[in-house]
C-alpha cells in the first residue's frame, strides 16, 4: 500500500514538472507585471482540482507567444481563440472567461465598426494582442501602433499621439483608476468584439493534448463547485483594496461589472 501512494506521489510530480506555463505581465486585473490576478488564480485552481502543480513563468505577451509556439513552453495565457491564434496552437474547449473590448478615441467619433474607419488611422495597440478576426481583416488600412502597456495606451490617447485605441473594458477601469487618469476625457466608441480568452497550448509539445484535456476537466471542476465565483469576489475585493490604497488616490470609485465574469 505504502510503495503504491509513493509510486501515485512520485507520478503526479512528474507530470507537475512538465507543466510549464507563461503568463502575460501587462493585462491587470487578469495578470499584473508578476504575472499575478485572475487568470492565474483560475489556471492554478483548475489544475489543483485535478492534483497538477504548473510551473508559471512571466514574460511580456509577446513572448509568452513565441515561447509557446516554438516548444519551449507547453502552454500560455491569456490568449483569445481566433483564426489566428487557432493556426499556432492548440487549444482545449474550456476558455477561462470572456473578455469585451471597445475602441477610445481622443475625441468623439461616429463610427460603427472597424470597416468605417479611414484609411491611415492612428490606432494603438498593445504588442502581440489578439483583437479578433474583423481586426485582422482590417488592421493593414491602418498605421497601428503597438506598445507593451495599459498605460502606455491611455497616457498616449490622452496626449492625442493616438486618435484611437482598443481597451478591454474591465482592464481600462483598472488603469485609469489605479493610475489616476480619470481627469482625461475619453470618447467610448463601438464595441469591436467579446474575446473568448484561453491557456493556448504547443503543437509541438508531445503532452501538450492530455495538459489541456485536464485543464478542462479542472475548469469543469472549479465552476460546478462555486471556486470560480469565489475566485471573482476574492479578486474583485483585491482590486478595491489595491485602488483605495494608491498613494494620491482619495476614492475608489472602481465600476466592476458581472458582466466580466462570465461563466
Amino acid at each position: 500500500m505504502y510503495k503504491s501512494i509513493l509510486f501515485l506521489f512520485f507520478a503526479i510530480c512528474v507530470e507537475a514538472s512538465d507543466l510549464k506555463l507563461g503568463v502575460e505581465d501587462s493585462w491587470p486585473p487578469y495578470a499584473d507585471a508578476n504575472g499575478e490576478g485572475i487568470s492565474k488564480e483560475l489556471v492554478l485552481a483548475a489544475y489543483k482540482s485535478v492534483g497538477l502543480i504548473p510551473d508559471i513563468k512571466v514574460y511580456p505577451y509577446s513572448r509568452v507567444l513565441n515561447l509557446v509556439e516554438n516548444g519551449e513552453l507547453i502552454g500560455g495565457f491569456n490568449v483569445t481563440r481566433q483564426d489566428s491564434t487557432m493556426a499556432k496552437f492548440l487549444f482545449g474547449e474550456q476558455y477561462l472567461f470572456k473578455a469585451p473590448a471597445s475602441i477610445y478615441y481622443n475625441k468623439a467619433q461616429s463610427f460603427s465598426s472597424l470597416k468605417d474607419i479611414p484609411d491611415g488611422f492612428n490606432l494603438g495597440v498593445i504588442r502581440g494582442y489578439e483583437y479578433g478576426d474583423e481586426f485582422e481583416k482590417e488592421k493593414g488600412r491602418f498605421k497601428v501602433v503597438h506598445v507593451n502597456t495599459q498605460e502606455q495606451l491611455l497616457n498616449m490617447l490622452a496626449r492625442k499621439r493616438l486618435q484611437g485605441v482598443i481597451l478591454f473594458e474591465l482592464v481600462k477601469d483598472y488603469t485609469v483608476n489605479f493610475y489616476n487618469i480619470k481627469s482625461v476625457k475619453f470618447f467610448k466608441g463601438f464595441h469591436n468584439q467579446t474575446s473568448f480568452i484561453y491557456v493556448a497550448f504547443s503543437k509541438k509539445n508531445p503532452k501538450a493534448s492530455f495538459y489541456a484535456k485536464k485543464l478542462d476537466e479542472g475548469l469543469k471542476n472549479i465552476r460546478s463547485s462555486g471556486e470560480y465565483d469565489k475566485i471573482f469576489e476574492r479578486q474583485k475585493m483585491m482590486m478595491f483594496t489595491e485602488i483605495f490604497l494608491k498613494e494620491d488616490f482619495l476614492v475608489a470609485a472602481f465600476p466592476y461589472k458581472e458582466s466580466f465574469r462570465y461563466r
